[in-house]
């Protein structure tokens, strides 16, 4: 494997390094493909319930954590298990948070169509995942959705999220895989693994993003 380096200063970039517990080098805000798994390690076509590694997982969610998601700890995880620079060094005890503002003008239609799309989303029945960089056909993966009047919410303390003053409601998307297999690295007879973060989280989160691209365009025409 090819060894290349991508380097940014942005403050995306750190956030996403210090959520994920990788530690920050002297040149900046940088990570390197030869910190993913090499291809020689990895299955072919590898599990989508397999937990991250947090360089793997640096790569995937980069993406998402510039349009607005945050990774987060799990509600029910004590505080000494959300430290993913343990020995095992994966995502266990944490989830994927995005936190949605909509205007009072047309607040209530987008968030009720954002809603309605993401759970149609998760619970279609015939299931595609052989291609997980295209839009699979389902999920049979069923995110935590809320749709709060923005008076009546609190954004998550560890999100450091503040709404916008002409925030009328809000809709919060939170989501991790309950029982995920082990990292790679690991064997799948390794134990039984805490619910945390794997590809079914990230490509979902995308499918969401997609939807919310949609609602918007739609709205504006």
């Amino acid at each position: 494997m090819t060894s290349r380096t991508a380097t940014t200063t942005s403050k995306a970039c750190i956030q996403l390094r210090k959520a994920a517990h990788i530690p920050i080098g002297p040149g900046g805000c940088r990570w390197m493909s030869s910190e993913v798994e090499s291809p020689s390690n990895t299955p072919k076509r590898a599990s989508p319930y397999r937990l991250f590694t947090p360089t793997s997982f640096l790569s995937a969610f980069a993406p998402l954590h510039v349009q607005g998601w945050r990774l987060l700890p799990l509600p029910t995880a004590s505080a000494s298990s959300t430290s993913i620079s343990d020995q095992h060094g994966d995502l266990q005890d944490r989830r994927i948070v995005r936190i949605f503002e909509f205007d009072q003008a047309s607040g209530w239609k987008k968030s009720k169509t954002i809603f309605d799309q993401v759970h149609e989303l998760s619970i279609k029945q015939s299931v595609s995942l052989l291609l997980f960089a295209e839009r699979p056909s389902s999920f049979q993966h069923h995110p935590t959705i809320s749709i709060t009047p923005s008076a009546d919410y609190t954004p998550p303390p560890e999100s450091e999220h503040q709404l916008a003053d002409d925030t009328a409601y809000v809709v919060e998307i939170s989501m991790n895989t309950h029982t995920p297999y082990a990292p790679v690295g690991q064997p799948k007879n390794a134990g039984k693994m805490r619910p945390g973060v794997t590809m079914k989280d990230v490509t979902l989160a995308n499918a969401v993003e997609e939807v919310y691209r949609e609602t918007i365009r739609a709205d504006a025409l």
